[in-house]
């Protein structure tokens, strides 16, 4: 078709007439395609170049801030665990007690006190006709009128004591020590626990002793301390202590 046209069109003007007018309906069919495809780009106060790339925007929007406690993956918050502080303080804790070790030395022990009880005569139980006497001696005061015997022709009643409640640490022979006055030497007897009797002799002197050994039970003892044939001497005070 294209051949017959120009072949039919001779002259260089009916050629050159054609071609504009062929180019004028390739432009309007252009600007048709792209008014219908993109209108704005054909405004008349559109500045921006055809077929130009868009210029990114200056600032880029900040993406949300994620909340607390989220994580985002592939454009979605993702919710992870989130670590939460005690207010409570720790548990104190005791330190364990320090543990002893064998240092290969034998550990102290500390010696017991030696055994030792003295006791006032007038603390005693009195009998017969034993009598308390005020006196310069130890506690203020000793026991007469002990043992028996005639005064002035009439017998003399017969007077003890007793000393009770004494306790001794383990059962043994202890050592009894007695403290008197006397105007003369006197006979004294020593009963432990109504057991058997011993008589020690007192010399004469004021205050003077004597010294016999008894022997105690664990425990509790009583000692008594008479004349049942002749006159005793007074008393002042007893002792017992661990014979050495």
């Amino acid at each position: 078709m294209s051949r017959f046209v120009m072949w039919r069109l001779r002259t260089p003007g009916e050629r050159m007439r054609l071609i504009v007018a062929g180019g004028a309906a390739v432009l309007a069919a252009l600007t048709l395609v792209l008014l219908i495809v993109d209108p704005q780009r054909t405004g008349a106060g559109d500045a921006r170049p055809r077929g130009a790339t868009a210029a990114l925007p200056s600032a880029v929007p900040a993406s949300p801030t994620p909340r607390v406690g989220s994580r985002a993956t592939a454009g979605r918050p993702s919710h992870t665990a989130t670590p939460t502080r005690s207010t409570s303080a720790p548990p104190r804790t005791t330190p364990p007690a320090p543990t002893a070790t064998a240092t290969g030395r034998a550990p102290t022990t500390r010696a017991s006190a030696a055994f030792a009880v003295t006791v006032e005569a007038e603390s005693a139980q009195l009998g017969g006709s034993a009598l308390r006497l005020s006196c310069g001696c130890s506690g203020g005061a000793a026991i007469g009128q002990l043992g028996s015997g005639f005064i002035d022709g009439f017998l003399w009643r017969s007077g003890w004591l007793t000393f009770g409640g004494i306790s001794a640490p383990a059962a043994g022979d202890y050592t009894l020590t007695v403290t008197y006055r006397a105007s003369r030497d006197r006979d004294l007897r020593v009963s432990v626990n109504g057991g058997e009797t011993k008589t020690v002799r007192c010399r004469s002197g004021s205050p003077g002793t004597v010294t016999t050994t008894v022997r105690l039970a664990k425990g509790a003892n009583s000692v008594k301390l008479f004349n049942d044939y002749s006159r005793a001497p007074d008393l002042d005070k007893i002792k017992l202590s661990e014979k050495t």
